[in-house]
């Protein structure tokens, strides 16, 4: 499982230019992580490339979540 903090590391590690700052590689992996749900719960697919798509679908009072690798 990889963690929060390891997930901003590798973004200031490939994109050095534009996350200097621990906070600012922070704020955005913490924007990404807020949009998913948020996605899901508005019946959006979520694709995110070299990984799959996650989808909400709703069964009578119950919802489910799927995701489907690329």
């Amino acid at each position: 499982m990889i963690t929060t903090q390891e997930f901003t590391s590798a973004l200031k590690e490939k994109m050095p230019d534009l996350f200097q700052k621990d906070y600012d590689a922070r704020d955005t992996v913490d924007i990404i992580f807020a949009c998913i749900p948020r996605a899901l719960k508005n019946a959006d697919t979520v694709d995110i490339p070299g990984i799959g798509q996650i989808s909400a679908h709703s069964e009578g009072a119950r919802k489910q979540v799927k995701f489907k690798p690329s």
